[in-house]
This record gives structure tokens, C-alpha cells and sequence, in this order.
């Protein structure tokens, strides 16, 4: 991979960020998990959401949401998805827990603050 290529690819990581209850999760790694299990790398403790619920993956230049075979499901823009490319401003349900998927929207994201890392809602 050229320099020039791995540098886009990481200005789309930075820019990419999930938010969850006023708080934001950046998207800094090729593949996100998420549940209610401590091991995911975005922690969601809700009951609506399963232990492994779904990821996010960085593929051909898009993000990607996979469920994991969730319980009760993951819906994008209230239709249910087993695989998703997202785009900027889709909402997220994980079960019944609601979070917007942001890329390159600054403007949008700055009425949220700044990233807080590994996010673990309570």
C-alpha cells in the first residue's frame, strides 16, 4: 500500500466516529465490535442489546455493519440489515439502542464534543 493510500485510509478512521448518547466513538481500527459483553470494543449495557451484536468493518473504502446474529436484531434507518455499507448520518438500532453513525460531518460532530475513547454506555 503507497503512502499516499495508507494516509487516506487512516483520514477516513479519524473522521468516522459512532454517537452514542451525546458521547462519540471514534472508528480508529479496521474492525469494531460491539455488545454488551466487556470484550467488544464499544461496550452498549443495555438488555436489548446481545452480547455480541454486530461490527463495523473498514472494507473497500466504506464502512460496513454486520450483524452477529443478534436477538433482537440491528435495523439501519429502521429496516433490519445482516450486512450494511453506512453512510454519514444513518441512525443505528442495536435492539432498541439508537446511535448515528457519522463520517466527514465536522459540523455535525462538534455539537457532540469530543471523542471519549473507549465509550461504555450505562
Amino acid at each position: 500500500m503507497t503512502e499516499k493510500r495508507r494516509k487516506l485510509r487512516m483520514d477516513k478512521f479519524t473522521n468516522a466516529c459512532l454517537i452514542i448518547d451525546r458521547g462519540v466513538f471514534p472508528l480508529n481500527r479496521e474492525t469494531v465490535s460491539i455488545g454488551r459483553k466487556l470484550t467488544n470494543d464499544c461496550v452498549i449495557n443495555d438488555l436489548s442489546v446481545s452480547r455480541e451484536h454486530a461490527k463495523i468493518a473498514f472494507e473497500d473504502e466504506s464502512f460496513v455493519l454486520y450483524d452477529a446474529g443478534s436477538t433482537l436484531g440491528t435495523f439501519v434507518n429502521n429496516q433490519r440489515v445482516e450486512k450494511v455499507v453506512l453512510h454519514s448520518g444513518d441512525i443505528i438500532l442495536f435492539g432498541q439502542f439508537p446511535v448515528m453513525f457519522i463520517l466527514d460531518d465536522l459540523k455535525e460532530l462538534a455539537k457532540y464534543g469530543k471523542a471519549t475513547g473507549h465509550l461504555r454506555s450505562e
